[in-house]
């Protein structure tokens, strides 16, 4: 299933129902992305995704990076997407308040919100922020060519 890895993750296909999110969406980010997903007839990044198994879950994939996305490929008829899937609790991945990114958001409160939308739980968006550290910087993983680099990846072969 491994398709390659980046920055020593593995970047896979993985089930679009397998995706569990943590924090809600924003209708007109959802509307841009598939706008822009559909114009362009590919996903241009892979979602960046870390394992449940260790929660009791296994199959299932909590999003760090790619909520609206996923619901754009969803909306677009899409049973799959590419993940580069990390190690959540590695030490070079911290998670920051989302407005505030001086102020620690807990992993587990992350892995908590997750386990709750997995019971219907209802979701906020904009609660943190994930980071990779890198030669003393933290860096964002979105749009981060460490964890999600730019390979388009054509909608046929997510459907």
């Amino acid at each position: 299933m491994k398709e390659f890895t980046v920055a020593g993750y593995e970047i896979v296909k993985i089930p679009i129902e397998s995706l569990v999110p943590h924090e809600g969406l924003i209708e007109r980010h959802v509307q841009k992305i598939f706008n822009e997903i559909k114009n362009d007839g590919f996903l241009k990044r892979p979602l960046a995704v870390s394992r449940l198994d260790k929660f009791g879950h296994r199959g299932k994939f909590l999003i760090h990076d790619g909520h609206h996305r996923t619901e754009s490929l969803k909306r677009l008829g899409c049973k799959s997407v590419k993940a580069t899937v990390i190690d959540f609790f590695d030490e070079k991945i911290k998670v920051r308040k989302y407005y505030n990114w001086e102020v620690d958001f807990p992993k587990e409160k992350v892995i908590e919100l997750a386990l709750n939308a997995l019971n219907g739980g209802k979701l906020l968006p904009r609660r943190d922020r994930t980071f990779i550290e890198a030669d003393g910087k933290l860096l964002k993983l979105q749009n981060n060519e460490m964890v999600e680099p730019a390979r388009p990846t054509p909608l046929k072969e997510l459907k």
